[in-house]
């Protein structure tokens, strides 16, 4: 009986410290690529910066609890509302944060996972402390997820407002479906350029020059091509025009020169 007593106790406090929580997990997905070939001074202020940036969006959107580990932070909130925005701003703000507040070549790519569940945790307990499978379905889905792109469970969406940016991932993670976010700069590039009226088919084969024209021409509409008049000099007449004119000029030149009436000086003396 005692044994009983004991364990009706024990579940009544652990029922008192239930909580409905949401759970977000965010990495960096191109940490290792970020510090090849880069100063060990530049590395540091750079992911110094990064832990900065994200911390102040978590304290904006009110977060319970957080952890670091390495570039991976875990935390807590006690709304799903709060979770959902403040994974949205961590990589829609991204285009911010890598201009001009680090000196690495490469750009960070940051992807999230939400969820949320009912899980026991008491006020002293650390998030690195708690095994729970909704904070394991956050890691879950935030390992699964490509590089600047949110995935949230459909059940914690559900209790959203406005989830209509969200669409369905065609896959489940760890039993559940998922749906996923991408901030607008970040739609394939297939899709810039239907949205111009250029046709994706005609793609033209990888090379530097026809990538940035037509990364231009998905951009901006326009195929970044030099003006006529780069091309010309105070003349007028274009570069090849030109070299075809001095190709012109010295073979009649070379025929005059071998002309026979030209060379045969002996009948002005006699």
């Amino acid at each position: 009986m005692a044994m009983l007593r004991e364990y009706a106790e024990t579940k009544k406090l652990l029922f008192q410290q239930k909580r409905r929580l949401a759970f977000v997990a965010a990495d960096v997905s191109n940490a290792a690529r970020l510090k090849v070939g880069e100063d060990k001074l530049v590395i540091e202020h750079a992911f110094a910066e990064y832990r900065k940036y994200v911390e102040r969006v978590l304290t904006a959107n009110n977060v319970w609890k957080l952890t670091w580990q390495g570039e991976t932070v875990l935390c807590a909130f006690f709304t799903i509302d709060n979770a959902v925005r403040a994974a949205q701003q961590i990589v829609g703000e991204l285009v911010w944060f890598n201009d001009g507040i680090h000196q690495l070549r490469y750009k960070f790519e940051v992807r999230c996972g939400v969820s949320v569940g009912d899980v026991v945790f008491p006020e002293d307990k650390r998030i690195e402390d708690l095994s729970d499978e909704s904070l394991d379905l956050a890691i879950a889905m935030r390992n699964r997820a490509p590089s600047n792109s949110v995935w949230a469970a459909a059940e914690a969406l559900a209790e959203v407002g406005d989830a209509a940016a969200f669409v369905r991932v065609d896959e489940p993670v760890s039993g559940q479906e998922v749906r996923a976010w991408r901030p607008a700069e970040e739609q394939p590039l297939e899709g810039l350029l239907a949205s111009r009226g250029a046709r994706p088919g005609r793609w033209p084969r990888p090379g530097p020059t026809r990538f940035r024209r037509c990364r231009r021409l998905a951009e901006t509409g326009t195929r970044d091509r030099r003006p006529r008049w780069a091309c010309r000099r105070a003349g007028g007449v274009p570069r090849r025009r030109r070299r075809r004119h001095r190709r012109a000029s010295a073979a009649a030149l070379t025929r005059r020169t071998l002309d026979p009436e030209i060379m045969d000086f002996s009948r002005h003396f006699s």
